[in-house]
């Protein structure tokens, strides 16, 4: 199931952001786990709008990060910090 942590904003967000949660959610039930939103940011950057979607608690990182590599595709980067996971929309 998909959670977010108090506080976090979920007005205005575009269409590739919704579907990058769902997508982040289907992975996490997959293997059994609940997908915590531990904070979204948005950055302006030279390329664009830069959405980072900041931390998935979970107990096996890399695996999972592997997963959401594959399942979201090249617009998004993946990387690994410590015991979460940050996504960034390209």
């Amino acid at each position: 199931m998909l959670k977010f942590k108090d506080g976090i904003q979920l007005k205005s967000l575009k269409p590739t952001i919704l579907q990058c949660l769902d997508t982040c959610n289907e992975v996490f039930f997959k293997d059994g786990m609940d997908c915590t939103i531990l904070s979204m940011t948005i950055e302006k950057k030279q390329s664009g709008t830069s959405i980072n979607l900041q931390s998935w608690q979970c107990y096996d990182v890399e695996h999972i990060a592997d997963q959401l590599t594959t399942a979201l595709g090249v617009r998004y980067d993946v990387v690994v910090e410590e015991k979460h996971i940050k996504v960034e929309y390209k």
